[in-house]
């Protein structure tokens, strides 16, 4: 199942590092209103009271973790100040975007929801140069009204990842957000700066804990187990022939290993530990071999004479 992927919360959001100037942008002056330790700007927005926020910062972490993070929007509420809930919605759409449902409890006022419309314009390279960036906007009456939470009605925003100095990551967070209600506008500016760089210090946070994680290709292959230790050409041709069809080939036994299931073809096969350790496999002897052996003990019992 795809893991929700959902803007930060847009109400008192925000970022952490030693921030880094922005370009200069043509359209409406942009107010420098904070320098550390990020770069937050405000500007003016045509039709609303409220002003758009610009913050920009470096982090200590390597952008493709960065991006995961951001685009993991179920695990917010772990680490995100004020989210409380994100959650995926199923609906369907033709270009790849999503929808999410986000409910966030900022400090003294009524908690605000809001679902996203959510579009991801372009992703870092494997390696992790490039550059990540997503969109997003509200979108009224998807879901019903919670009793005690205030829905948000205008909320748009991108974040955007670029590779920083030594192995860090230069951030862009931009977003307008009107949280309703009866918040005066100036109260709701300042709401939405404040909280900003918990919201990059969080952000960092977690996409650091997320580069100690081996990654899931790495822990796969570790659970892929070794060949049987001493086994020749001849008794791997007879433990295959046990088997089943497939069950000596060394992809069948990794995805055993890793997905607890077998080829539905094979038979049961070797014995794999949860450490991924496999045993030797048990080897018949030859059917000669075997023949012999049981002509040798029947004329020797013939020979025995019976007990009386």
């Amino acid at each position: 199942m795809r893991a929700a992927r959902a803007p930060a919360a847009a109400l008192a959001l925000a970022a952490a590092a030693a921030g880094a100037e922005p370009p200069p942008e043509p359209g409406e002056p942009w107010n420098t209103v904070s320098t550390r330790p990020i770069i937050v700007r405000t500007r003016a927005h045509p039709g609303t009271q409220v002003k758009e926020v610009w913050a920009t910062g470096l982090l200590a972490a390597p952008p493709e973790f960065v991006q995961d993070t951001l685009l993991d929007g179920e695990s917010f509420p772990r680490f995100m100040p004020y989210v409380k809930e994100v959650r995926n919605l199923p609906v369907p759409t033709k270009d790849g975007s999503w929808f999410a449902y986000q409910r966030v409890v900022p400090p003294l006022v009524a908690a605000r929801d809001s679902v996203f419309h959510v579009w991801l314009e372009e992703s870092l390279a494997p390696d992790g140069s490039g550059v990540f960036r997503n969109r997003w906007e509200a979108v009224p009456g998807m879901v019903p009204s919670v009793p005690g939470v205030v829905r948000t009605l205008l909320s748009t925003g991108s974040w955007e990842v670029r590779p920083g100095k030594a192995g860090g990551s230069r951030v862009s967070y931009r977003f307008l957000v009107d949280p309703g209600g009866n918040i005066p506008s100036w109260v709701a500016d300042m709401g939405n700066r404040t909280g900003l760089a918990e919201v990059f210090i969080a952000l960092e946070t977690e996409a650091q804990r997320r580069s100690r994680e081996p990654r899931r290709a790495t822990a796969t292959a570790a659970l892929k187990p070794p060949p049987p230790p001493d086994v020749s050409k001849s008794a791997a041709a007879a433990t295959a022939g046990d088997a089943g069809p497939g069950a000596a080939a060394a992809t069948a036994a990794a995805g055993a290993a890793t997905t607890g299931g077998r080829d539905a073809g094979a038979g049961p096969g070797p014995k794999v530990t949860a450490q991924g350790d496999r045993e030797p496999a048990r080897l018949r002897e030859p059917p000669r071999e075997r023949t012999t052996k049981q002509r040798e003990r029947k004329k020797r019992a013939r020979a025995t004479p019976a007990s009386p």
